[in-house]
């Protein structure tokens, strides 16, 4: 893959990046204009670059194509952005009211694709996990797609993934098991939660977001910057409350609810957002 895009780079003197709009239009219509910007640098011999948009027959960018979250969307028209020399590429798709209505308001797990559309498509996918919908950029370089962007701002690499999704299995404090229904036991004010991934082999640093709220009528609640996250070994780590967050947030006999929002270890990330449940019970 990583050769193939080498090769692609070389003929369309890229790096680009990609960013489209989950808007679409505001008129009601079954086609939505996804606009997607592309930077290039501009080929030594090959196309000309023009101050309007001008359509992408006959252009590099004639067959590309960006797919978002199964809509494929066909290149269109492409124009220089002024003061530079790259170019901003149009992509179409034609799309149900439904499918409309759902794309602009696109947010959770994403799969993202961009091809050439070459007669041997060089493709690359990334897989993200969106909280607010916006307009995505997507940074493509020789090693594929490299980053993913909402609204300017990079996703942490709990968000962004291109080798896919882990699952968890098991969430315990204690020894004793949480889950999305009944309460287990903490036995401290400072839990620590034993995190079991359906991948044993990843390994190495985790990026988490886990948060908490009360359940049982107190407005209390944990952030994410009230939790220590340790590292992945074969798939198992550790999320302990700090000792600041102790002394106003956790109550004994209280009721709890921890999510983990996001987390990315070994290249892969949480597809969907899980819930447990625990309560403060001290011996």
């Amino acid at each position: 893959m990583k050769k193939l895009f080498v090769l692609f780079l070389l003929v369309a003197l890229v790096p680009f990046s990609v960013g489209c709009s989950l808007w679409g239009n505001d008129e009601d219509l079954d086609v939505i204009p996804v606009t997607v910007t592309a930077k290039a640098v501009v080929p030594a011999v090959g196309i000309s670059l023009r101050a309007a948009a001008t359509s992408v027959v006959g252009s590099i960018y004639e067959k590309y194509t960006l797919t978002i979250d199964g809509i494929t969307m066909k290149a269109d028209t492409y124009e220089a952005v002024a003061g530079t020399t790259d170019v901003e590429i149009t992509f179409k798709a034609e799309v149900t009211q439904a499918q409309k209505t759902a794309f602009a308001a696109l947010i959770g797990d994403v799969t993202i694709t961009v091809s050439n559309g070459a007669a041997v498509p060089t493709t690359d996918t990334a897989y993200v996990n969106i909280t607010t919908a916006g307009t995505f950029t997507v940074t493509v370089t020789a090693a594929g797609i490299t980053g993913v962007a909402i609204d300017g701002t990079s996703l942490p690499a709990d968000q962004f993934s291109t080798t896919g999704y882990v699952g968890i299995t098991s969430v315990k404090t204690a020894g004793n098991t949480l889950t999305s229904t009944t309460y287990a036991s903490a036995t401290s004010l400072l839990p620590v939660f034993t995190i079991t991934l359906d991948d044993l082999t990843l390994a190495g640093a985790v990026t988490a977001n886990v948060t908490a709220k009360n359940s049982d009528g107190v407005a209390v609640t944990l952030a994410a910057t009230d939790f220590t996250v340790g590292d992945a070994v074969a798939g198992v780590f550790t999320v302990t409350v700090k000792d600041a967050a102790e002394p106003k947030k956790l109550n004994d006999t209280h009721k709890y609810i921890v999510t983990v929002n996001s987390l990315g270890v070994g290249g892969k990330i949480l597809k969907t957002a899980a819930t447990y449940n625990f309560v403060v019970d001290l011996p």
